[in-house]
């Protein structure tokens, strides 16, 4: 067996078998197999181009145990016998210098043993491939597992945080029952989060219903407030606005993460500027803070996954 770029011979008593560039002839498949069988006994031993009983071209190296054929190699063809033989509409079968033929059975050549070599080491690779797969699998299992629990003690804490924010009239408990549920709503952030990684579909899921923006952004604004004490960083809004936007449930995490990335790179006691406009009817959202600058060569890469500027890196991660 060999790989190369040319028909070449695997069984004598067989067609030649196809090349990575240039398939076996039609021909070949119609011609007799004893009188083919017959000329490549009587050519194997010699290297050197040789021309077939059909006139088809042929190239033996020995070194490499390889025998091209089914070719028009230049003044080693016979034209006159390929005329009708050969359909140039409909088959690629160029006229190939001799020095091609030589060059390319020199690299594309394989023996064998190599072939097998190969092979062996091909099967080896999928065995690991399917072994690391089923690894995988047991990873993701146990994953989704959790995060479905986690999913459940999740809502079980934010109603009962629900249920004690209706009942209590102490101003202290209803103070640290908002910061629960304030981190709860973080914790479903996050967890759409992942669902969004691993399945992008979901981002469609349900139909669209026409929502308040502002309402989503002062939403996700009220959660982060209770978590920012040792910060002293602030998040204002400004701007009344009742514009309604047709949206799928998943909107609710763009406020979260756009809030998360302005609270991660922000220094301590500072404000972040939620700004409504609705200019000619439309909705403009500014969110403004201060934080590393980005040089011009990396804006087009500060939204890829898991990239961050040069000066951000350097900012200790809040998140």
């Amino acid at each position: 067996m060999h790989l190369s770029p040319f028909p070449h011979v695997e069984d004598k008593s067989e067609v030649p078998k196809d090349g990575t560039a240039i398939a076996t002839p039609n021909y070949c498949f119609e011609a007799d197999r004893s009188t083919c069988k017959e000329y490549y006994e009587s050519i194997e031993d010699e290297s050197g181009f040789h021309t077939c009983p059909y006139g088809f071209s042929s190239f033996v190296d020995r070194v490499n145990e390889l025998i091209f054929t089914g070719l028009r190699i230049k003044k080693e063809y016979d034209k006159s016998l390929l005329q009708n033989r050969v359909n140039d509409e409909e088959e690629y079968l160029p006229q190939m210098p001799k020095k091609v033929i030589k060059k390319s059975a020199k690299k594309f050549g394989l023996t064998k043993e190599q072939v097998e070599y190969f092979e062996d080491k091909y099967f080896e690779m999928e065995d690991r491939i399917d072994r690391l797969r089923d690894s995988n699998n047991k990873f993701e299992n146990f994953i989704n597992k959790n995060l479905h629990e986690i999913r459940k003690f999740n809502a079980d804490i934010k109603s009962t945080t629900e249920s004690l924010l209706k009942i209590s009239d102490d101003g202290q408990i209803e103070r640290r029952a908002r910061s629960v549920l304030a981190w709860s709503n973080l914790i479903s952030a996050r967890l759409n989060t992942y669902d969004i990684k691993n399945n992008p579909g979901i981002v469609t899921k349900g139909s669209k219903e026409n929502r308040i923006v502002y309402k989503k952004f002062d939403k996700a604004r009220m959660c982060y407030m209770p978590t920012l004490g040792d910060q002293d960083i602030r998040i204002n809004i400004s701007g009344e606005s009742y514009y309604k936007w047709a949206m799928y449930d998943i909107f609710d995490l763009v406020p979260y993460l756009t809030l998360d990335n302005a609270i991660k790179y922000s220094p301590d006691n500072q404000n972040i500027e939620i700004i409504f406009e609705e200019p000619q009817d439309k909705l403009l959202v500014t969110v403004e803070s201060i934080g590393p600058k980005v040089d011009e060569e990396e804006l087009d890469k500060v939204t890829s996954e898991n990239y961050r500027g040069s000066l951000a890196s350097e900012v200790k991660d809040q998140g």
